[in-house]
């Protein structure tokens, strides 16, 4: 069995790093005074990006058919409404003890560029050998006997990708502060309305592609997996 670990990376933009950076200094810097306002802002351009890196960009870069972009882009909007809305209810409430608790999980997503590499930093979440293999196996299917051919099990390994996605970048989160009942409820809620919509997407575009809109989008699943990069 293969030592490399493999992620699902998206690329953060400066502003998105620099919000992370001061949202983190501010929080070592000024212990007393409540920093949730930068919270929202960096996880309002946080979702922005994973929703561009995942969903709208492979939309505009091989140009899907119009039945299927409408089912994206209408279902990154309902996605985007209901973490924009869960995000400032429960943010806002959060004292700096669970402020400083998403701090240092973001942190743990975040790989960064050795000193003297000029490249972006990277959102990454690790894959397991399984859902590795179930991706690989899945597009080397398509490629061999037709993209259509591996629609589904190609739809269902990114469905488990979702699953993995959503336990990093929600549920740790959600399960490590201490919220009350009704806030907590709030973001079990958002957490399950946002998977189910990222499934249905793609379990609703997956069926409707040709063969050369699977290769386009085998080609994007390829780029969003890479080795880890190694932390000094």
């Amino acid at each position: 069995m293969s030592d490399v670990q493999y992620f699902s990376v998206f690329e953060a933009s400066e502003r998105l790093a620099g919000l992370h950076k001061q949202f983190a200094e501010n929080m070592v810097s000024q212990p007393s005074v409540s920093h949730a306002p930068l919270l929202v802002e960096l996880l309002s351009q946080f979702l922005t990006e994973c929703l561009d890196a995942f969903f709208l960009r492979p939309v505009e870069s091989f140009g899907l058919n119009g039945t299927g972009k409408k089912v994206v882009t209408g279902g990154v909007s309902a996605i985007n409404k209901t973490l924009d809305f869960a995000i400032k209810k429960i943010v806002t409430k959060l004292g700096n003890e669970d402020l400083a608790t998403i701090s240092a999980h973001i942190e743990s997503l975040i790989q960064r560029p050795a000193d003297d590499v000029d490249s972006s930093v990277w959102v990454a979440v690790p894959l397991s050998n399984d859902l590795h293999t179930a991706l690989v196996s899945s597009i080397a299917k398509g490629r061999e006997q037709g993209g259509r051919s591996a629609a589904e099990p190609f739809s269902e390994a990114l469905c488990e990708l979702v699953n993995v996605s959503l336990k990093h970048y929600m549920e740790i989160p959600i399960s490590s502060l201490k919220m009350g009942f009704l806030m907590e409820k709030m973001a079990w809620v958002a957490n399950d309305t946002v998977k189910a919509g990222a499934k249905t997407v793609i379990r609703k575009v997956t069926p409707t592609m040709g063969d050369q809109e699977m290769e386009y989008f085998f080609q994007f699943a390829e780029s969003l997996v890479r080795e880890g990069r190694l932390v000094a």
